[in-house]
């Protein structure tokens, strides 16, 4: 890198003197020569920004997931269920094991 810098400087003062033409095609060559020194760190900080985004994006979804379990465990659950003799029942215990088309509502 810095042989390709020190030869575009050295090239660059030397046409310093010469007509303008050359001076321009000089200056015109070291910034491409900058600009081809600089695309491998511009790609490694775009993967870098890239990769921060998707950790970023991961770990808020992983924190929403968490934070909703924490909300459904710390809710008041209210089951409603009918008994086999048809008697609606409403209540914070669960109803007995195999009782069929209980609802659960949860309450903050």
């Amino acid at each position: 890198m810095k042989t390709l810098l020190t030869a575009a400087l050295v090239l660059a003062s030397a046409c310093s003197t010469a007509d303008p033409t050359t001076a321009d095609k000089t200056a015109a060559a070291t910034v491409d020569a900058s600009q081809q020194l600089m695309r491998p760190v511009q790609d490694a900080a775009n993967k870098t920004l890239q990769e921060i985004k998707a950790n970023d994006a991961r770990r808020r979804a992983e924190l929403k997931a968490k934070q909703d379990a924490d909300r459904e465990a710390k809710a008041k659950k209210i089951y409603r269920w009918k008994d086999k003799d048809g008697t609606p029942h409403i209540s914070d215990q669960a109803p007995p094991a195999g009782t069929p088309n209980v609802t659960v509502t949860l309450r903050p």
